[in-house]
């Protein structure tokens, strides 16, 4: 913390902070270690590019000239080859001179390398290295940085004309770098700190160091390469077959037939015109489509399923593919996604040497709680990259690793994400793609944008300097306020870490979240008006205003509630904000703030005493909400039967209904329901509905617990009835998860379950204390 306090320091004596003065702090986290060299007289260099200058070059040329003009106040003529110069040079890329100087290169593609000779600097590398070179010079020896998108990149000043640097090599251990924040989409500031997309979230160009995948052909491709609209009318064996007949599958309802000749030669033709017109681009995705009907009956890919599995399948193929393009074009490489089914590793069959396996643990990951957690802590995790390790030492990962639905919400993951790092080089992860906030900042969104880029780029930097630093220079005059924010922030993670039960979540207590209020709030002060500054304090405090309104208001705090829901909807108009993150609109979000809130204040419904909760709304699919003159407010949910395994088709999520009830209190839990069936008796078991619990576990895909039983009653004439299903007692107030109602399985078609509304008694108010003896008792 030594350097932040300096710096802050800095802030509590002048008010403000010098961005140039903050670059030149001494070491910092990105500071090479080694021996320096001093070339002395800089501003009489020449920068020489080769004769045959690629893109790359001739562009990283101009931005050392561009930034060098800056720092030193001159321009440095630049020349080209084989013009001859007279004194000293700056070579970039693979000039004759570094040929001459016996500088031999790091052949690895995104490699540099710093060298001297004859009191020349030699800056050169792989087919990426150029840019990468220059950039290490201006960031990591000189001080320069682009914090965010939207401040401008700093460059400190040079009063001498003299440049230290550490000669060096290195190529980055992670060749795919890629991070879903909004700030990072941003073509100039993404090369800048070095991200190597795989995606079509950032167009980088090959001059800037990107474009060595084809974001045309980056994932889910099979409905792309075979669009059933093209081929199912003629070549219906390229389709899966199913129950006899052949299926024209599209990207969200099936995947194709993988052992197909057909099926390659298509393939390889579409992908060889797009690799001829897109010289550079090396990576392309022969990759499944994105939903989980994956089977295919016919004999030979049953052959294959038997043996491999799902994986087997899919990975052959693309091997199929990778080889025959490998023919033509020996450094092509073909990933393949290893999600949902195929997540499991084949026993028999490996990617070929052209095939790079892209992992995506959807079923264990995608979720705030494992989002939280080291990605090694999480067993199935462990396992399954563990086993895809012994085939392949060259593997993407898909990684959720950030709030993706929702409004945004303050999220620590620094530290989960930092202790992640060591584990997946271990386990062969040679790319990284980042699932965060899509088209959101996120809280604190643009830090992590930053951080993130820099570990990618070098995972053994500091996360704590690299955190410090940002913030230091970032925040300017609130750099004081905002450091304990995020202190606050990441204290909170250790404990849920340290203190983390399955299904539960992190949850900040009331005196965390006054004190982050109080926090942002000073932050503005201290930001006196600033456009540049108090922007970036009201983007994170409309984050934790989310959190705030993610909690259930009573009549008590429903004023308090209805405040901060102002506040919010002022800043959402003030920062031009309509869609929080993937698939969710601003509109979305703000009606269901406005429901929390009229629950709270016109909530009318009967309850069984003064201190029950009720609950009216549902989350629903499958199941259709309709007018109903025999329900409270007129209207309820209407769920088919014979379909009981659909069991999401009604639920109720924790979210709506857990910070209402008391930990460690006991509830009854009762349903109010009618039933709709034709004929009683020709229902054997005799159950209407099931009602049980699915808790998000973190370290695996879910965890059930007690199921309750509603039963059909042979007296009921059509109206609503009260069904007391059980006791419901909270042990973990942040679980995270839903109860869920299905239908009877034995209900037919045409029957159906009528839920008007769900009510949490406490125990000790309910009258019947020998029924409650004999319940069965669920825990969250």
């Amino acid at each position: 913390m030594k350097l932040l306090k300096q710096r802050l320091l800095a802030v509590l004596i002048f008010g403000t902070i010098s961005l140039t003065f903050c670059a030149n702090l001494g070491t910092t986290a990105l500071s090479p270690t080694g021996a320096t060299v001093t070339l002395e007289n800089i501003k009489e260099f020449s920068i020489l590019i080769p004769k045959q200058a690629t893109a790359q070059e001739k562009y990283s040329a101009t931005m050392l000239r561009d930034y060098f003009g800056k720092m030193y106040d001159t321009k440095l003529t630049l020349v080209q080859e084989p013009q001859v110069v007279k004194g000293k040079i700056i070579s970039v890329g693979n000039t004759a001179a570094a040929k001459k100087a016996k500088i031999k290169a790091d052949p690895r593609e995104q490699a540099y390398k710093l060298a001297v000779a004859a009191g020349n600097l030699y800056i050169m590398g792989g087919t990426r290295g150029p840019i990468y070179g220059v950039i290490a010079l201006l960031e990591e020896d000189l001080g320069c940085r682009w914090y965010a998108k939207d401040d401008a990149p700093v460059i400190p000043k040079h009063s001498k004309s003299s440049l230290t640097f550490v000669p060096r090599s290195y190529s980055p251990i992670f060749e795919i770098r890629e991070i879903l924040y909004t700030d990072a989409y941003d073509t100039q500031w993404a090369a800048f700190n070095r991200i190597q997309p795989l995606s079509y979230f950032t167009k980088m160009s090959q001059e800037t160091g990107g474009g060595l995948a084809n974001p045309a052909y980056f994932i889910h491709t099979y409905h792309r390469l075979i669009p059933a609209s093209e081929y199912f009318a003629t070549h219906p064996e390229y389709f899966p077959l199913r129950n006899g007949k052949r299926y024209p599958s599209e990207n969200f309802t099936g995947q194709l037939c993988y052992t197909s000749e057909g099926v390659v030669a298509v393939m390889v033709k579409k992908l060889d015109a797009a690799i001829a017109n897109n010289p550079g681009m090396r990576f392309y995705s022969v990759s499944e489509n994105d939903n989980t009907n994956d089977n295919c009956e016919c004999s030979p890919c049953q052959k294959i399923i038997k043996t491999d599995g799902i994986s087997g399948a899919k990975l052959q193929l693309a091997n199929r593919v990778a080889a025959k393009l490998a023919v033509k074009y020996p450094n092509i490489k073909i990933n393949t996604l290893a999600y949902n089914k195929s997540q499991t590793p084949p026993k028999n069959i490996k990617p070929g040497p052209n095939t790079v396996v892209f992992y995506a643990p959807i079923r264990q990951r995608m979720n705030r709680i494992s989002m939280l957690l080291p990605i090694g802590d999480i067993g199935k995790i462990k396992e399954e990259l563990a086993g895809w390790h012994k085939l392949s030492s060259r593997i993407y990962l898909w990684d959720y690793a950030d709030t993706l639905r929702g409004a945004p919400i303050p999220f620590p993951n620094f530290d989960a994400q930092d202790r992640g790092w060591d584990f997946l080089i271990k386990n062969g992860v040679t790319g990284i793609f980042m699932q965060a906030c899509f088209a959101g900042h996120g809280s604190l969104g643009e830090l992590k944008s930053w951080l993130y880029a820099k570990k990618l780029w070098n995972p053994k930097w500091s996360q704590n300097e690299l955190i410090e630093e940002f913030i230091a220079s970032y925040y300017g005059p609130a750099a004081v306020e905002m450091a304990e924010y995020v202190a606050l922030q990441r204290r909170a993670w250790a404990n849920f870490y340290a203190n983390r039960k399955p299904g539960t979540g992190l949850t900040f207590s009331d005196a965390e979240i006054k004190q982050m209020y109080k926090l942002l709030n000073t932050a503005m002060e201290h930001c006196n008006g600033r456009p540049e500054y108090t922007i970036k304090i009201e983007r994170e405090l409309l984050t934790l205003l989310s959190l705030s309104l993610s909690s259930n208001p009573s009549k008590d705090t429903a004023s308090d509630y209805s405040k901060k829901l102002k506040q919010a909807e002022a800043l959402i108009i003030k920062l031009k904000k309509t869609v929080f993150g993937e698939g969710t609109s601003v509109a979305q979000i703000l009606t269901i703030w406005h429901k929390k809130l009229k629950r709270a204040s016109e909530n009318n419904l009967p309850r069984y005493s003064k201190n029950s909760i009720t609950l009216k709304e549902f989350a629903y699919s499958g199941a259709r909400y309709l007018p109903d003159s025999g329900a409270s407010e007129g209207h309820a949910v209407r769920q088919l039967g014979g379909i009981g395994n659909k069991k999401w088709g009604v639920k109720f999520p924790y979210g709506d209904f857990m910070d209402r009830l008391k930990p460690g209190k006991v509830y009854i839990v009762r349903l109010r329901v009618k039933q709709a069936i034709k004929n009683v008796a020709s229902i054997e078991d005799g159950i209407l509905f099931t009602l049980g619990a699915y808790s998000i576990g973190g370290a695996s895909p879910g965890i059930y617990s007690t199921i309750f039983t509603g039963n059909i009653s042979a007296k009921d004439n059509g109206k609503y009835r009260w069904i007391e299903l059980g006791k419901l007692q909270v042990d973990n107030p942040g679980a995270v998860g839903t109860l869920y109602c299905f239908s009877g399985k034995d209900l037919a078609k045409g029957n159906a379950v009528w839920y008007d509304y769900i009510e949490f008694v406490p125990e000790e108010e309910y009258k019947s204390t020998k029924q409650t003896a004999s319940m069965l008792l669920m825990k969250l």
